[in-house]
């Protein structure tokens, strides 16, 4: 029986060994899973009552000046599109609107659980949090050529698409020597972070379409029906997102034309070739929304 509690476990561990651990712990109640921060469920709680406003909500939050103070930074991004500059975070939140606010909070709460005393853990938890960004990105500036879509929802499902991953990382704490294993660490996150990733938004109590997220885009082929779900959207700006890792352009052209998700984005009218013109025309935007999510 394999245990993170055991700091002497033996060097060698088989995969297959540590996920059926995982796999059973996590059945079993077992498995550390990462906390939401408070803040984030005391701001989830008061949007379930009709009754709060931005005055409660801004109660809430002044309780933490630096995130206060992130919020009125974001709110004064051009990304939101104001006219006169917010200086208030009371005003900060009458612009994002309360919806938008849970969700920013969340989004730079959740940064914070990206650490770790092990430093190959941390360095791997930092690779995740990178491409969970720049995927979040790609994302919001995709749905924003989606009548149906939330770019703010569209963030949050970029950055929590490999959510699973952290209670994965968080679990080699206990087995540096597979930590420190490339090939081994990036098998083991494909095989169990998507159920994972659905256990833990399932226990942050997600809605039920971002809580199945993780596991959808585990197949790109995946074809859900004719109309664009964020499950879609998120496949499409994973496969923008790796686009710098092939040598040959017309491999990226032709793996976007494989995936049915591509099919029901807007871009798909003009082919890939387009899609990735619009992209790299929006990479001052991109670039953007990956600095507020730092």
């Amino acid at each position: 029986m394999l245990s993170t509690q055991n700091r002497s476990a033996p060097a060698e561990v088989r995969e297959i060994d540590l996920i059926q651990q995982i796999v059973q712990d996590s059945k079993q109640g077992k498995l550390k899973l990462p906390m939401l921060p408070v803040i984030a469920v005391r701001l989830h709680r008061a949007a379930e009552q009709l009754s709060k406003n931005a005055d409660d909500f801004a109660r809430l939050i002044e309780v933490d000046s630096g995130l206060a103070a992130k919020l009125v930074e974001v709110s004064n991004n051009p990304l939101y599109k104001g006219i006169e500059k917010v200086q208030s975070l009371k005003e900060a939140i009458t612009r994002l609107g309360l919806d938008n606010t849970k969700n920013i909070v969340f989004i730079y709460s959740l940064r914070n659980a990206f650490d770790s005393r092990n430093a190959t853990v941390r360095r791997r938890m930092v690779e995740v949090w990178t491409r969970s960004r720049k995927v979040a990105a790609i994302s919001f500036v995709l749905s924003q050529r989606i009548p149906q879509m939330d770019p703010n929802r569209a963030i949050l499902a970029g950055l929590v698409h490999e959510i699973g991953s952290l209670p994965v990382l968080q679990y080699l704490e206990g087995f540096p020597d597979f930590a420190s294993d490339d090939r081994k660490v990036a098998n083991l996150l494909e095989r169990v972070s998507g159920p994972l990733g659905r256990f833990v938004l399932k226990h942050w109590k997600f809605d039920p379409e971002l809580c199945e997220l993780p596991v959808a885009i585990q197949n790109n082929l995946r074809d859900s029906g004719e109309a664009a779900d964020y499950a879609d959207l998120v496949l499409v700006a994973r496969a923008h997102s790796r686009f710098g890792e092939r040598d040959d352009p017309s491999e990226n052209q032709l793996m976007l034309l494989e995936m049915p998700a591509f099919h029901k984005m807007p871009l798909n009218r003009q082919g890939p070739a387009e899609s990735m013109r619009v992209l790299r025309e929006a990479k001052t935007e991109i670039d953007r929304v990956m600095n507020l999510l730092k």
